[in-house]
């Protein structure tokens, strides 16, 4: 146990002062990251600055503890809340650094789902409701293809049923509530 603890040290160490490059992120590292991206997400209606705080420590741990995926996910969040505050340009920019680490992204792959579906969201925001449209059916891919059984499959339909709306696409918006009101009686398991 002593050798594990000071191999962890050593690498640990090492990978601070960045002479080694080699992923060494622990499963702690990961559930930290995410843990604090989901605290964001939650006050980000709230107290954008907090979240904002809370994405950008998810980033500075994912970067010590070289966890690409993590990285990529931090910033996909503090896009998000850059642009839910105005500043379209630093928000992209963020999901314009984000874009690689999330494409790339191995442990958890659903992240370039949520970087889609955060680039939707700012679109929508900035009333480019075809790009909005663009980015939302890209999210519901990779929901459908990475989370098959995740509720965001659901939220991605529902923003396609806004967005159709907002284009004046009434069918399409029907057809999309349909399949939203399908999947989620198979998930609640319950008639509306």
């Amino acid at each position: 146990m002593l050798v594990l603890s000071l191999l962890y040290s050593a690498f640990s160490r090492a990978q601070e002062h960045q002479l080694i490059t080699y992923p060494f992120y622990t499963p702690q590292d990961s559930s930290a990251v995410f843990k604090l991206v989901q605290q964001g997400v939650d006050l980000i209606d709230k107290n954008i600055d907090s979240a904002i705080t809370l994405f950008k420590k998810a980033e500075q741990i994912s970067r010590k503890a070289n966890f690409q995926d993590g990285i990529g996910y931090a910033m996909a969040y503090i896009g998000l809340a850059e642009t839910q505050k105005g500043d379209y340009k630093k928000g992209f920019a963020y999901y314009k650094e984000a874009f690689p680490y999330c494409l790339q992204a191995t442990q958890s792959r659903f992240v370039i789902a949520y970087l889609y579906m955060n680039i939707g969201i700012s679109w929508k925001n900035k009333g480019n409701f075809l790009k909005a449209n663009e980015y939302y059916h890209k999210a519901l891919t990779g929901f459908e293809k990475y989370l098959p059984e995740n509720k965001s499959i659901i939220v991605a339909y529902i923003n396609l049923i806004g967005i159709q709306g907002q284009m004046g696409s009434y069918d399409n918006a029907l057809l999309y509530a349909n399949k939203a009101i399908h999947l989620a009686k198979i998930k609640n398991k319950k008639q509306f």
